[in-house]
């Protein structure tokens, strides 16, 4: 008896490693494969990666194929520690006006999209949502992941790809 080595997923292109499907039966895993691109969490914090990570998912979305992504959760999550002199209700405050306007223009692409505002640790609520939301996969950027400044400071979305059960999509920003 032989085992594979990695699975392909011919919808995608992509390979997936054994760890990741060993429970799956190939028909599983296709259809999975299938609606992997469907509904999206998109964690946000206005940065640069969050920026390119939405320009990448609003190309997607302006050309994607049918019965592809169809939703997406946009989420902020602002951390409880902090010496900023702005209070957590502002915070809140000017995160959910930013979120209404990439809402708005995500839904002009005919995605449906939510939007979530939180308070705590990010790779906690990330990964909570991602579980109550029922999404099929986090899409994620990082400037730092894989480079030397990530070794001593771990990227949020490095961490999350080691820490999450979900599928995690990476776009990597252009060097």
């Amino acid at each position: 008896m032989t085992i594979k080595q990695e699975y392909s997923c011919p919808h995608l292109g992509i390979k997936l490693r054994p760890q990741l499907v060993s429970t799956y039966t190939c028909e599983e895993l296709e259809l999975r494969c299938q609606h992997l691109f469907r509904y999206f969490l998109i964690p946000y914090n206005g940065g640069k990666a969050s920026e390119y990570l939405l320009q990448k998912v609003k190309a997607y979305a302006q050309k994607r194929p049918d019965h592809s992504l169809s939703e997406c959760l946009l989420m902020w999550v602002i951390e409880e520690v902090g010496r900023k002199p702005v209070s957590k209700e502002q915070q809140v405050q000017v995160a959910q006006e930013k979120l209404k306007q990439i809402k708005a223009d995500l839904e002009a692409l005919g995605l449906q999209v939510k939007t979530e505002v939180r308070v705590g640790n990010p790779y906690l609520e990330v990964l909570d949502a991602a579980t109550v939301f029922d999404i099929s996969a986090i899409a994620v950027s990082s400037e730092t992941i894989g480079s030397i400044i990530e070794l001593p400071i771990r990227s949020f979305a490095g961490e999350l790809m080691r820490r999450s059960w979900h599928p995690v999509l990476f776009f990597p920003p252009p060097s």
